[in-house]
C-alpha cells in the first residue's frame, strides 16, 4: 500500500478507539504512543503511553503527579481523578496488569526503561485490596504492589507509601480493523 506520493505505507491496524498501531514498529510486542496517539517509531523515548494490542492494556509514562510515593487511598484518587493523554478513565492496575511492566531480563529495576523511562526499583500499588483485609478500616487493610526492584507480587498496609502508575483499557487487537494487508 502506498500513500498519495507513492511513498509505501506499513500495514496498520486501526482500534476502535481511532489509534492506528503498525505492527512493524512494535518494540517487544508494544506500541509507544506520543501524548496526542501517534505510535511513534520503536527507540523513541518521547513517548507518553505504552499501549499492548493483544491485550488493549494502556499504561501511562511519566503521568503527573505519579513521580513520588503515595498512599494506596492517594495513589487511587489522583488515579480516577487524572486527565492525562486525552483520557479520562485511568485507575490503578490489578495485580497482572501491574506486572505487565515487569521485564525479567532486567534488574534494579526490574523493567526496560526504553518502555519505562519514568521506573524506578520499588514497590507499585495496585488497586487490589488483600483478601484478608476487606472488613478492615483505615491502615488495618493492606493492599498488593508489585515489586519493580525483584519483580514479585507482595502486599503492603494501607499506611505505606509507594509509587503507582496508571492504565486504562483500550480496545485489544482482537477487535481492531486491519488496513494494508
Amino acid at each position: 500500500m502506498n500513500d498519495a506520493a507513492g511513498t509505501p505505507v506499513p500495514p496498520s491496524v486501526t482500534t476502535p478507539d481511532g489509534l492506528v498501531i503498525f505492527p512493524s514498529q512494535l518494540y517487544k510486542g508494544l506500541a509507544k504512543l506520543s501524548s496526542d496517539h501517534i505510535h511513534l517509531p520503536a527507540d523513541s523515548i518521547d513517548h507518553a503511553l505504552v499501549y499492548d494490542p493483544l491485550t488493549g492494556l494502556m499504561e501511562s509514562v511519566r503521568a503527573p503527579g505519579f513521580d513520588v510515593r503515595l498512599l494506596p487511598d492517594d495513589a487511587a484518587k489522583l488515579a480516577g481523578a487524572l486527565s492525562f493523554a486525552g483520557y479520562g478513565d485511568w485507575q490503578l492496575p490489578d495485580v497482572p496488569e501491574g506486572v505487565h511492566s515487569v521485564d525479567y531480563t532486567c534488574e534494579d529495576p526490574a523493567a526496560d526503561l526504553s518502555l519505562y523511562p519514568d521506573a524506578v526499583s520499588g514497590g507499585y500499588w495496585t488497586r487490589q485490596q488483600t483478601k484478608w483485609s476487606l472488613n478492615e478500616a483505615g491502615s488495618s487493610r493492606s493492599f498488593f504492589y508489585v515489586s519493580v526492584h525483584l519483580g514479585s507480587v507482595s502486599y503492603g498496609s494501607a499506611d505505606f507509601q509507594l509509587r503507582a502508575r496508571p492504565v486504562r483499557r483500550a480496545a485489544p487487537a482482537s477487535q481492531c480493523l486491519v488496513i494494508g494487508q
